[in-house]
């Protein structure tokens, strides 16, 4: 529920990239409840966007692991049973892995150099032993809301005082009352 708000708010805020998302899941079956791993497959653009939206909002922002032996990590030796602390929010906005490290730009998901497959690259369901055992569920379940909700509808941010949420970090990153219109896409 912390990464659908922030993909909602994204699709708000790029409708540009909304639109692009709802071509695409354009070819998915009128019934989401048809949608197969095949479907899911052809919606490469709007599983950048989600990536892209996990880098940038990671809802696990901090994470805590136990050193299991002694370890030099850069400069820095950790004795054995210290706990170290990974944040995911700062790891993602590393500008020698990501050029422009602060810009939504799904695109670099779409080519071989921002895949999440390189190691320590993509946080936000972990990494290694402890990485989430649900990531490829919550990818395809963030993939089809994100796909259905812009083929049917046009997002917005409602007009008032901005922004139309604010931002909590205590058990994750969450746009807390977030406000958003929806209109029907026609």
């Amino acid at each position: 529920s912390r990464a659908a708000g922030w993909i909602l708010l994204h699709l708000a805020r790029y409708p540009q990239a909304a639109d692009r998302v709802a071509a695409e899941a354009a070819l998915l079956p009128a019934d989401p409840a048809a949608t197969t791993s095949t479907h899911l497959d052809c919606l490469q653009y709007t599983q950048a966007l989600v990536r892209e939206v996990l880098r940038l909002h990671p809802p696990s922002w901090l994470l805590t692991r136990r050193a299991p032996r002694r370890t030099q990590l850069a400069d820095y030796t950790i004795d054995a049973g210290s706990t170290v602390l990974v944040c995911p929010y700062t790891a993602h906005r590393d500008a020698r892995e990501h050029s422009e490290p602060d810009q939504f730009q799904p695109e670099r998901w779409l080519d071989d150099s921002g895949s999440p497959a390189k190691p320590g690259v993509f946080l936000s369901f972990g990494t290694g032993p402890h990485a989430c055992e649900g990531a490829a569920l919550a990818m395809a379940m963030l993939t089809l809301l994100t796909a259905q909700t812009a083929r049917c509808y046009h997002l917005s941010e409602p007009p008032g005082p901005e922004p139309s949420y604010r931002v909590t970090t205590f058990e994750g990153l969450t746009t807390v009352g977030l406000r958003l219109r929806a209109t029907l896409r026609s």
